[in-house]
């Protein structure tokens, strides 16, 4: 835990771990941020579209790639 000058309190570990999970719901310019700073995770997620288990079959969510040709 880092406290800002302000008396903040910051759990970086919290923090990055809940973006982690959360990592489908970022936008593009917030993926590119954190890319940068050097979440390999992040990249991957730039690069790569998401892909997720539903009644065992792959589904594709919807982040601008063209689904017919994204492999599942």
């Amino acid at each position: 835990m880092e406290r800002l000058e302000d008396g903040t309190e910051v759990k970086l570990g919290v923090f990055l771990s809940n973006t982690k999970t959360r990592r489908a719901r970022l936008t593009t310019d917030q993926l590119r941020v954190l890319a940068a700073l050097g979440l390999d995770w992040a990249q991957q997620t730039l690069t790569e579209p998401p892909q997720l288990q539903k009644n065992g079959v792959a589904v594709i969510r919807k982040r601008g790639w063209d689904q017919k040709t994204a492999t599942p």
